[in-house]
């Protein structure tokens, strides 16, 4: 409360000026009033101060109040009142704001700005004053001038409605006074000197308005400075303020920090204690959370993983029940249709016995007619005739294996008299040879060499039997066949009724070759045993009008078979095994038991390390081919019709040549092409190491129809001892032996010994639309529409060209680990970095090269005897760029690699 007698300077109290606002006096009381709080300081004169404080604030707020306490407001203390009160014996009290704490010349400074403050103040109301004046002066002549606009356009409305039209024509036609014209002349004559009038008035006024307006611009730009000014003083003023209370907050925080030092010592070990322990339990806390997050996230994990397998378990639980379902529905047509064609076999057969009987029936009616010693021969003939066609019919289906019966026999069917061994029916126990034994089963049909038939008969019943339905075509397509020339399988010849159904390419290719070349599988030519770098194969240089002009190629294991845009067959490299299909014979390694070699090049045959072509003379006239393919020991070759030849042969388990099968007698070599019976319409073909697949126009696969069930197949492809296809529906299925899991199959791909049985369904490269398939000896790699490579199998030969991270190993889903817990194989797809876009990739034995869409060639270096083109002897498991100045900025479009070299190609430059 304030007294009844103001002794107390409030402005001083509050340390704010005389001319400060309602806010800020309150923010100065707020302020003080937190430092002068007897809650809050420790001095014993603090209640005093703070009620002298909201003394203050109460008189200082109040308009009505401030502005009586202005009129009886006293003056500033001397600095001897102090002095005096001291020197009585009283105490000084603290007064925050008063002269205790301020100096003499900070009031004076203050004073000075109040006063300068409030001239500005009064200037700016005195300017506001004027500037009302003015915009009062404008607004009243703003009414002047539009009031007189106002009666210039009255006294115009007046003189157009006096003179009409109709006084003007009635002044012509009746006449007027000259009295009324006189005054209308004057009326006129006035209203033009009031219009003038107006006009001048108009003009003056416009002018003292415009001097208006410059005066009021003046008066606004003079207020404007005047309230920069305030502002500016203010701001000096506040400044001042802060400042000000910043050495008081100062002052009053010192001396509340030596009263609360002592408990604060006091308090301050206490407080130490408490947050240790504190820290102390926050980090058992802490730590008992990390490691209960660690076991729960490691048992979701291990949970997810659980679940994972258990999809995965159940993913081939369905796969195996539909390809089951699907193995059992594919056997029952396969009965069904074996049934049709044992009944439609049945009925051909008996109209043939019919016909047959006929015709017997009829030479005995002639006989009968010659003479006695003619009838005897016929008569045996006859009896043997009737004898077979009055046998009982067999109702076994004659499926299953037949036993071979080791001796002389006669066949059942065709009453041939078999020399080496027959073949018995586990049905029946029928003995026949293998031809009929095939026509038995549903095959084709052997005409009997012991039964005098009409050709034209047989024909005609093969081709159409009596229920309408078309059983074969063979002898309507059978041609004259001609004996080769070591007396081995018949060759037919360019037959008329084959059709061209392949296309050859056409793009003429340069060949690029690095790695080894110690048994000539570069084809550089006897001097040449290898190349570490990229080297340009001069026999293979599509540019130069002398070399072969390759359009596609396949390596083999140690050997190369290309085709030329002419249709010529061109191999080189090993052929031991007559896998080169030509004569390779050579002098020149003929020398003296005692004569010492001549020099390491010597021992290239050059018939075996130059390219040379097949003779043309080894394929019927007018053969186009349009594929080669390559294995360890063989290649093929694919025509424009559909025929396959081959040469060289394979090796079984136990390492016994086995070629093919051909007039009852197994062929283990053969070192000329041949043609491969049984193999019609086919479009596309590929080598393993001791296998081969061809794909035909129905999407089946030869020459031992494997069994793709519904699903045709598009594309085929081959590894060492496993095989791929891409059904019509973009699904990748593989067979065969499924080593560190290169057939695409995760489950038991540790075992050395596991096999597909049939094509199944690769999981984890569905819906990836393959366009290209790759196989090694141990891996596999893909190439999808989008560009992306996917490589798979075992991970420490570096023939992958990938570097599994460590949260990919720790995947056991992806990884498969040994025994001893080290990664070895990649079970699933992953993509090959630093590749880009591919292109192409071509699998050896143990490497991998990758085309990228760019037309550059990649490779792991992990590649000996450069094979991969990479002179330096560091390894480095993911794949990197192929240098060399062969392929400096060329666009390369196709790699191929064997077991230790490897070939890439690009678009030749024809030569004029």
């Amino acid at each position: 409360m304030a007294p009844a007698i103001v002794t107390d300077d409030y402005y001083a109290v509050l340390g704010v000026v005389m001319a400060a606002d309602t806010l800020a006096i309150k923010s100065a009381y707020r302020r003080l009033a937190r430092v002068t709080h007897p809650d809050k300081n420790p001095s014993p004169n603090c209640k005093e101060e703070f009620q002298l404080l909201q003394a203050a604030y109460e008189t200082l707020s109040d308009p009505t109040k401030r502005k009586d306490y202005d009129v009886t407001r006293p003056k500033p203390s001397t600095a001897s009142q102090p002095a005096a009160s001291t020197a009585a014996g009283d105490t000084p009290r603290r007064e925050y704001g008063r002269t205790t704490t301020q100096t003499a010349s900070q009031e004076a400074s203050n004073t000075a700005r109040a006063r300068a403050l409030e001239t500005l103040q009064a200037q700016c109301a005195r300017q506001d004053m004027d500037i009302f004046e003015a915009r009062r002066d404008v607004r009243k002549l703003e009414v002047e001038i539009t009031k007189l606009q106002e009666e210039e356009i009255t006294d115009a409305h007046e003189a157009a409605n006096q003179a009409g039209w109709w006084e003007n024509v009635s002044s012509l036609l009746f006449g007027v006074s000259s009295d009324k014209a006189i005054g209308s002349r004057e009326v006129k004559e006035e209203r033009e000197r009031r219009r003038l009038n107006r006009s001048a008035a108009i003009r003056i006024k416009s002018m003292q308005m415009l001097n208006k307006h410059g005066r009021l611009s003046t008066l606004k730009m003079a207020a404007h400075s005047t309230a920069t000014a305030i502002e500016e003083l203010k701001q000096q003023i506040q400044a001042e303020e802060q400042r000000q209370e910043a050495e008081r907050a100062a002052e009053a925080r010192r001396k509340m920090w030596e009263e609360s030092m002592r408990r604060m010592r006091e308090a301050e070990v206490q407080r130490q204690r408490q947050r240790q322990e504190e820290q102390a339990k926050r980090e058992r806390k802490e730590q008992e959370r990390t490691e209960k997050e660690k076991r729960e996230r490691e048992r979701e994990q291990e949970r997810e993983r659980e679940r994972e397998r258990e999809r995965e378990r159940e993913r081939e639980r369905k796969e195996q029940e539909r390809e089951k379902r699907d193995q059992e529905e594919w056997v029952r047509k396969e009965q069904e249709r074996d049934k049709r064609a044992e009944r439609e076999f049945s009925q051909w057969k008996e109209d043939l016995m019919r016909r047959e009987r006929e015709r017997v029936e009829r030479q005995r009616k002639e006989q009968l007619k010659k003479p006695a010693e003619t009838r005897q021969g016929a008569n045996k003939q006859q009896y043997r005739d009737s004898k077979s066609a009055n046998e009982p019919q067999s109702a076994c289906l004659h499926r299953g294996w037949w036993t071979q019966i080791p001796g002389r026999a006669v066949c059942s069917v065709c009453s041939e008299t078999l020399v080496k061994f027959a073949l018995e029916c586990p049905g029946c126990h029928m003995k026949a040879c293998a031809s009929c034994r095939r026509t038995m089963q549903g095959g084709k049909r052997k005409r009997s060499r012991g039964t005098k038939l009409d050709v034209s008969e047989i024909d005609k019943h093969e081709s159409t039997p009596s229920n309408g339905t078309r059983i074969s075509t063979a002898a309507t397509k059978r041609a004259k066949v001609a004996p080769t020339k070591k007396g081995g399988v018949a060759e037919p010849a360019k037959s008329a009724l084959l059709s061209v159904t392949n296309r050859p390419p056409t793009q003429v290719l340069q060949v690029i070759v690095f790695g080894s070349g110690e048994c000539g599988e570069l084809g550089l030519g006897p001097r040449e045993k290898g190349t570490p770098r990229a080297f340009v194969n001069p026999f293979l240089n599509g540019s130069e009008a002398t070399a072969f002009h390759v359009v596609q190629l396949d390596c083999g294991g140690m050997h190369t078979a290309a085709l030329t845009h002419n249709s010529k067959i061109v191999t080189w490299g090993v052929n031991d095994q007559g896998a080169l299909g030509r004569d390779t014979t050579w002098d020149g390694r003929l020398r003296d038991v005692d004569a010492e070699p001549d020099g390491e090049d010597e021992q290239l045959n050059p018939m075996e390390s130059t390219p040379t072509q097949i003779p043309a003379d080894s394929f019927p006239a007018g053969t186009s081919f349009v594929q080669v393919a390559a294995g360890d020991s063989c290649s093929f070759a694919l025509t424009d019709t559909g025929l396959v030849y081959g040469w060289g042969t394979f090796l079984d388990a136990e390492g016994k040549p086995r070629f093919m099968y051909a007039n009852d007698n197994h062929i283990e070599v053969r070192h000329e092409p041949t043609l491969i019976t049984g193999l019609e319409y086919i479009t596309q073909l590929a080598c393993g190491a001791n296998h081969a697949i061809a794909l035909d126009q129905a999407g089946g696969l030869q020459p031992h129809r494997v069994n793709m069930r519904r699903n045709k197949a598009k594309d085929v492809a081959s590894g060492l001892e496993h095989s791929f296809a891409i059904d019509r529906k973009d699904n990748v299925r593989a067979w065969r032996l499924n080593r560190y899991g290169k057939a695409g199959y995760a489950k038991d791909a540790g075992s050395d010994n596991i096999c597909l049985p049939y094509p199944m369904k690769t999981p984890d490269l569905g819906g990836k639309s393959v366009t290209i398939l790759s196989d090694g000896a141990d891996h596999s790699v893909t190439v999808t529409v989008d560009g992306q490579c996917l490589v798979w199998g075992p991970i420490d030969g570096g023939q992958l060209g990938v570097e599994l991270n460590d949260e990919q190993l720790q995947d056991d889903t992806l990884i498969l680990r040994d025994d001893r817990g080290i990664p070895r194989i990649r079970l699933r797809p992953v993509a090959a970095p630093n590749i880009g876009t591919a292109a192409y990739v071509g699998c050896g034995t143990g490497h991998t090269i990758f085309i990228s869409d760019e037309g550059r060639a990649y490779g792991p270096r992990f590649g000996s005897m450069g094979r991969l083109g990479i002179a330096s002897d560091d390894d480095a498991a993911v794949a990197e760029k192929i240098m060399g100045t062969a392929m400096e900025g060329k666009k390369l479009v196709w790699c191929g690699a064997g077991g230790q070299f490897s070939m890439i190609a690009l678009l030749a430059e024809l030569a004029s």
